[in-house]
């Protein structure tokens, strides 16, 4: 049995450690990417002596040849490719720097994670079997208040998940997002603190923020054999706020009383 690689960007915290830690659990060589070295070295101890970390910004394609050429290098291939790195709050409204904004979100959560698949689909297409599952956003599926350039960045990566997809469609390779809600990671935890947390878990049906575990299990099960039919597709992991709409304020008033 042919043991595959996993490359994850943003693999030093959150969404993308807790990704990076399922695929060691499944048996997978892993390859976790990020900016800050530091943070790849803190993360590494949770994952095992065989996992390899890159430094890589994704918005710089000087440093992401760089990662390439260093896989190369090593006889390192790419099977199935996770773009959790992601861009959080640097939003502007029409009236601000919106623009500003706007290129900073599109350069990491959309050019970046086309230039990751830009080098690595084509050899998966090659050898005729390859995963890509890109991490968006249940902003991009509506129209948050406040998050004008977060939430058209997110929009697009679903726009490019769905487009890649087709392309490659019959080629041996899927293309799928997952579209969490908000996420209880530790920057979340650190920003908001237990009283934000408990707010924000109060509108969504569940009545909890999704872990950055759960949205591991749907990407590890995205990258799996048995879900080779299933491209193209965008999984909301949101506790059913999305389905809710806008009901889920009555949810969050009910909860108060």
């Amino acid at each position: 049995m042919v043991r595959r690689t996993v490359l994850v960007t943003g693999g030093g915290s959150g969404i993308g450690l807790a990704t990076a830690v399922a695929f060691v659990r499944q048996g997978l060589k892993v390859v976790i990417c990020g900016r800050d070295p530091a943070r790849l070295a803190e993360a590494l101890p949770h994952l095992g002596p065989e996992t390899l970390a890159v430094p890589m910004d994704v918005s710089d394609e000087r440093t992401v040849d760089a990662g390439m050429a260093r896989l190369a290098d090593q006889g390192i291939v790419v099977d199935v490719l996770v773009n959790a790195a992601g861009l959080i709050g640097h939003n502007a409204t029409v009236d601000g720097a919106l623009t500003a904004a706007l290129r900073a979100n599109l350069a990491v959560n959309v050019t970046g994670p086309a230039l990751l698949c830009e080098r690595l689909v084509p050899t998966m297409t090659a050898r005729g079997w390859g995963r890509v599952v890109n991490v968006a956003s249940t902003a991009g599926l509506a129209a948050p208040p406040g998050q004008l350039p977060y939430a058209v960045s997110k929009a697009a990566l679903i726009a490019l998940t769905r487009s890649l997809a087709v392309d490659v469609a019959g080629q041996g390779v899927t293309v799928n997002a997952v579209a969490p809600g908000p996420v209880l990671t530790d920057d979340f935890r650190r920003r908001k603190g237990e009283a934000g947390i408990a707010a924000r878990g109060r509108p969504i049906p569940s009545g909890r923020l999704t872990t950055p575990e759960e949205v591991a299990a749907a990407i590890v099960w995205l990258a799996a054999d048995p879900a080779a039919q299933i491209t193209g597709q965008t999984v909301t992991i949101d506790g059913g706020e999305a389905a809710a709409g806008p009901y889920a304020t009555l949810v969050a008033a009910a909860r108060a009383v």
